[in-house]
């Protein structure tokens, strides 16, 4: 707001930071041509709002300028941290808050083939960015996005290994759609038997599929979540199948036994081989957690992104059904 006191200190101070960093970039600019953090300055565009120009066009702008003077034939960033920083905040100049998915997605794709059209030359920095922007759609857990990338991207690479990646993927991502039925999962219970899903006389509503492993963050935070939801539709016939991806049975168990989640609805399974497991690779999955709801005939009812979309998928399932 232009009344804030913040709005008034910007204005105010904005000539002058703006001066200042202008001299800060071009002395190093001029002073350290050859060192590594001259590049650096060039390929991380500090954005500063203007005053008096529209936000949204000042965005725009960015959008259209990001990669003006980025040196893409500077192997020691491409493979630094920077670079897929660069990507990062990139993109999410291309997040607007109020799009549906599919016109979100729609206007990614656009970001992307503007951040291709750059006169980039080497074949090992297309795979470093095509795999850095895959990632990043794998970690906003844009499943839809990454499969793009494979399909349009990576598969086309001129490394036939990379290619055998991306069309993997691209498999099992194409099976596992809406609708379809689910992979078969086999894999070590907590008593040490192979157990096989689906199981015919077990017939659950639905069943609530999620890959995970003791090491993830992001795994750690929904398991409670993932809890709740259980306590809550305890009585709904919804049944959860935990598959993890730890490389240790040991470390599994243990994770299992201190929090608590050898629950009765719950079937916890494991196979030792990771992200290599089998049952891993026919669900697609590239990252944990990974979530699919399937009905009680192992089709595929969604693919969640979080624990709320669970939880909002049952709440407005599960009274028709019972």
């Amino acid at each position: 707001p232009e009344k804030d006191n913040i709005y008034s200190a910007i204005f105010e101070n904005y000539p002058t930071i703006s001066k200042k960093l202008t001299q800060i970039t071009d002395s190093i600019h001029k002073y350290l041509p050859s060192s590594f953090v001259s590049p650096l300055i060039k390929a991380s565009p500090i954005f500063i709002p203007s005053i008096g120009i529209p936000l949204g066009d000042q965005r725009v702008t960015h959008r259209n300028t990001y990669w003006k003077n980025f040196p893409f034939e500077n192997i020691a960033i491409i493979r630094s941290d920077v670079f897929m920083s660069n990507i990062k905040e990139y993109l999410l100049l291309y997040t607007e808050r109020n799009l549906s998915s599919k016109n979100q997605n729609e206007l990614f794709k656009k970001a992307i083939f503007k951040l291709f059209s750059n006169p980039i030359d080497s074949e090992a920095v297309k795979i470093i960015l095509q795999k850095n922007i895959h990632y990043f759609f794998l970690e906003t857990g844009n499943s839809d996005m990454a499969y793009f990338m494979d399909k349009n991207y990576i598969s086309n690479s001129c490394k036939s290994s990379t290619q055998e990646e991306a069309n993997e993927r691209i498999n099992a991502y194409e099976k596992t759609q809406i609708g379809n039925k689910a992979p078969t999962v086999q894999a070590n219970n907590l008593e040490g038997g192979v157990q096989l899903f689906p199981i015919k006389e077990q017939k659950a509503t639905y069943t609530i599929i999620y890959f995970w492993s003791s090491t993830c963050g992001h795994c750690q935070e929904s398991i409670p979540e993932l809890k709740k939801i259980s306590q809550t539709y305890s009585s709904k016939n919804i049944k959860f199948l935990g598959i993890s991806l730890d490389l240790k049975t040991e470390t599994w168990k243990d994770y299992i036994n201190t929090n608590k989640l050898n629950i009765s609805n719950w079937t916890q399974l494991h196979e030792a081989e990771g992200w290599k497991s089998k049952t891993a690779k026919n669900f697609g999955v590239q990252a944990t957690p990974t979530y699919f709801i399937v009905n009680n005939n192992w089709e595929i009812e969604k693919r969640p992104s979080n624990t709320y979309e669970i939880n909002e998928f049952l709440l407005n399932n599960t009274s028709k059904n019972d």
